[in-house]
């Protein structure tokens, strides 16, 4: 075999395998971008999800301390009545149980879901409250027994209200990812 020829052999083995070699590099080089590309997008949506979350956090946390302030004010007012006083403050009573509703109004339009079902559980329990004021008129005695009903309403939304503020921590503590739910998928 002359010089010519396995020059000639020689280039085009390296001219192949060069292009050989490029061709694994471009492919290796094609898989990684596309692997990073699908990492920044996966991260991107996680970030879009973070910050959604910590957007609504705000308005709920305030649309829920409101909820329990206001709750807190109708407890006291039911709790603080005698039984010769508490007929001629039902029209205050009614007052602060129509602020609790509206505020329980944007609680639920705040959501989430999970904490529609505590926040209607402290207006029924309050509502309660109401029903038995109304039973005793303006300066009149209170029976033993709506005495009593009173008290266990009472009982019963304090006990709703605690149920609520439970809620309402979980509900602001929540990452926004359900479980099992993959963030980058």
């Amino acid at each position: 075999m002359d010089s010519g020829v396995a020059a000639i052999m020689g280039s085009s083995v390296g001219a192949v395998g060069a292009w050989a070699a490029a061709f694994i590099t471009g492919v290796w080089g094609s898989k990684t971008m596309r692997r990073q590309l699908a990492a920044q997008e996966a991260a991107a949506r996680v970030q879009l999800r973070v910050d959604h979350v910590r957007e609504r956090r705000e308005p709920r946390s305030v649309a829920y301390s409101e909820f329990i302030a206001q709750a807190h004010v109708v407890i006291e007012l039911v709790h603080d009545q005698t039984p010769r006083t508490i007929g001629d403050h039902a029209r205050e009573v009614f007052e602060q149980l129509r602020k609790l509703n509206l505020m329980e109004a944007r609680v639920s339009v705040e959501g989430p879901d999970s904490i529609v079902e505590p926040a209607g559980l402290v207006i029924s329990s309050a509502r309660k409250c109401g029903f038995y004021i109304t039973t005793v008129p303006g300066g009149g005695d209170m029976s033993e027994l709506v005495q009593n009903d009173l008290l266990d309403a009472l009982l019963e939304l304090q006990e709703s209200l605690g149920a609520f503020k439970e809620s309402a921590r979980a509900a602001l503590n929540a990452d926004g990812f359900h479980r099992g739910e993959n963030p980058a998928a």
